[in-house]
Parts: structure tokens; C-alpha cells; sequence
């Protein structure tokens, strides 16, 4: 009997001591990084540029290094083209059934579109003579950048029906829009130097989000989730890596990435982008979270309870 008692001591013991030191090793890393490429891409690769709950979309560049626009839905990769982006289509954003972009026309012109399922609608910008770039949807809001006449980025709204001139007041040279949340608008503006400063706008509010230490070059605000900013950083070499910042940053990089880590969207707690390799090649990727150490902690004090009522059971 107390061979037996023995035995499941060490055994829960050792239980115990694994969970710990799995636990030790998750706060080397928060998200565990997945490789996600459409299986048509050539030798470019593929850009992962949006999520919205289980949907992502992108872009992949064939073997004649054109530019198509996809969709995937956790199993399956199906080709979306604007017939009018005759040099590429670029899939940018999504919001429910409601997918928007750019596609280049004969004139290699970016001009903007949205497509609801069946239908491509495109939109330009009256306030420009140059082209436009939509990037983000939220509801019956999209946003997005066109250019001014000094050729200068200038960020835009639009409601269904006209578009507004929408720019940072701090964006002496330009500002760039990259997406909306709910009704938080955000972005990069290009300051008095030309570098690009991260900002989110509450519908009342600027802010500024820039300080992330390692990114002396620039920052970039990609996505918003709640309370969650992603993003990218310019280090001292140019490099862009990737960041989270829920009260602070957090550099996030896939592993695979020898030139740079693009992050490009956040949905709940899954955040999706691009990273460059080696081979200067393009390999989209979802990350998701690491489960808090305190979880295998949990694990570890139910084991020791297991064993305590194991016990009682046998001197009982």
C-alpha cells in the first residue's frame, strides 16, 4: 500500500513540476506564430491584410508576380479580383459581409472599391485628382488615404454617401489612415522630419502612440481590438518588427522573419500580418496568444488537490 501511495506522489509531483516549467517557458513568448500561404502564390508569396472574426483576407503574388486579392475562411482560399484591376487587386479590410481595397487600373492608378458579396462598387475620392486607397470598414463607415495636391497623403471618411476630408492636425506631411474600430479611426501621420507617428482618434481625441523605444524610425498603427493596438516599428536599421500595446508595447516578430515583421490586423485575440524571409519572400501569418502562465498554475493546484483527496481516500 504505501508502494502504491508512493508512486502517485512522484507521479503527481513530477505533473506538478512539468506544468511549472511549461509555465516558465510561456513568458518567453506571448503568441505562437502559424504560417498561412495561399497555395497559388509564386515566388512573391502572401500577405495576410485583414481579419474580421474567422474570415481573413490578403493578397498573393503569382507566378507572374501579379497582385490578387483572396479570402480565406479557416479551411479554404478563394481568389477575389477586381475585373477592373488589371494590374492587381489589393484586399485591405473587412467587416462582416463587406470586403474593401484598391485595385490598379490601365494607368497602374490606384482607385478604391468595396464588395458585398456579389457586386464590386468602386469608390475614388472627389477630393483628389490622383489616386485612392480605401483600408479599413467598420459598420457603414470606410476609411482610407488619397493625395492632395502637393502630392501628399491625406486621410478621408466616408458614410455611404460623401466623402470627408479627415487629417491629423499634428501631420504637417500628410497622414495616412489605415483602418477603423468601432468608431476609433487610426493611423500614421508623417511629421515636420517625414516620420510616421502612430495616432488613434476617439471621435473627440488625438493621441499620439509613439513610444515605443525601438521604434527611434517610426511607427505604424495597424489594428485595434478593444483595448488591444497592433502595429510595426521602424528600428535604427529600418527594420520594421512587429508590436502589441495594451499599456505597453511589446515587440512581436515571427520567428521565420529575417526582414521584417508586418502586423496588419487584430480580431479578438488573434493578430494576422506578413513577414519577409531569407529569400526576400512574403509568408502571411496568424498569431495567437500563449495561455497565461497562471492557467498552468491552476492545473498544477488541481493536481496537488487530486492527490490530497486520493490520500484521505486510502486512509480512509
Amino acid at each position: 500500500m504505501k508502494t502504491t501511495t508512493m508512486k502517485k506522489t512522484i507521479l503527481a509531483l513530477a505533473l506538478v513540476a512539468g506544468l511549472t516549467s511549461f509555465a516558465g517557458n510561456a513568458k518567453a513568448q506571448s503568441h505562437n506564430f502559424t504560417t498561412l500561404n495561399n497555395p497559388d502564390a509564386g515566388g512573391g508569396g502572401t500577405l495576410i491584410t485583414g481579419i474580421s472574426g474567422s474570415t481573413i483576407v490578403g493578397i498573393y503574388i503569382d507566378s507572374n508576380y501579379r497582385y490578387n486579392g483572396f479570402t480565406y475562411n479557416g479551411s479554404a482560399f478563394t481568389p477575389l479580383n477586381n475585373p477592373n484591376g488589371v494590374n492587381g487587386t489589393y484586399i485591405r479590410g473587412i467587416s462582416g459581409s463587406t470586403i474593401v481595397g484598391y485595385y490598379f487600373d490601365s494607368d497602374y492608378i490606384a482607385r478604391g472599391f468595396t464588395y458585398n458579396e456579389s457586386t464590386f462598387t468602386t469608390l475614388n475620392d472627389p477630393n483628389s485628382a490622383g489616386p485612392t486607397y480605401i483600408t479599413g470598414i467598420s459598420g457603414s463607415t470606410i476609411v482610407g488615404y488619397s493625395e492632395n495636391s502637393n502630392f501628399l497623403p491625406q486621410g478621408f471618411t466616408y458614410n455611404g454617401s460623401a466623402f470627408t476630408p479627415w487629417n491629423n492636425p499634428n501631420g504637417v506631411n500628410g497622414t495616412f489612415i489605415e483602418g477603423i474600430s468601432g468608431s476609433t479611426i487610426f493611423g500614421s501621420y508623417l511629421d515636420s522630419n517625414f516620420t510616421p507617428r502612430g495616432f488613434t482618434y476617439n471621435g473627440s481625441t488625438f493621441t499620439t502612440l509613439n513610444n515605443d523605444p525601438n521604434g527611434v524610425n517610426g511607427t505604424y498603427i495597424k489594428g485595434i481590438s478593444e483595448s488591444t493596438i497592433v502595429g510595426e516599428m521602424i528600428d535604427s536599421t529600418y527594420t520594421r518588427s512587429g508590436f502589441i500595446y495594451n499599456g505597453a508595447f511589446e515587440t512581436l516578430n515571427d520567428p521565420i522573419a529575417v526582414n521584417g515583421t508586418y502586423i496588419t490586423g487584430i480580431s479578438g485575440g488573434t493578430i494576422v500580418g506578413y513577414s519577409i524571409d531569407n529569400n526576400y519572400r512574403f509568408n502571411g501569418f496568424i498569431a495567437s496568444a500563449v495561455p497565461e502562465p497562471s492557467t498552468y498554475a491552476l492545473l498544477g493546484i488541481g493536481a496537488i488537490g487530486l492527490l490530497m483527496v486520493l490520500r484521505k481516500k486510502k486512509t480512509a
